[in-house]
């Protein structure tokens, strides 16, 4: 199998066929994008990244999102990788302070 035109060890391929067939992985790279566009969003932008996450390099993605977003909050959590359990109180509360607390945004 080739992906991102590397073709993966065999290993891979046996545990990638192990996935449910229901779930889609990405096969194709996420977008970049470039600081003008991100400078360009104008909204409010909450990050929730895990230190360990693997599909991005996190300390990149709040680097750049740090130096170009104009309205920013990050929660970093340290142990957490992709899944970073139930963060719903925290959205709640961005969601609460920029759209309840200041609706003209």
């Amino acid at each position: 199998m080739n992906v991102f035109g590397q073709v993966l060890p065999k290993t891979f391929l046996f545990v990638f066929h192990l996935i449910p067939e229901p779930v889609k992985p990405h096969k194709e790279a996420l977008p970049v994008f470039t600081d003008a566009q991100l400078t360009a969003i104008s909204c409010p932008v909450l990050l929730r990244l895990g230190a360990k996450e693997i599909m991005v390099y996190p300390e990149e993605v709040r680097i750049r999102l740090q130096e170009n977003l104009q309205k920013y909050e990050e929660v970093y959590l340290e142990n957490a990788g992709h899944y970073l359990g139930n963060q719903s109180a925290q959205i709640e509360r961005f969601l609460q302070v920029v759209y309840v607390a200041r609706p003209s945004v």
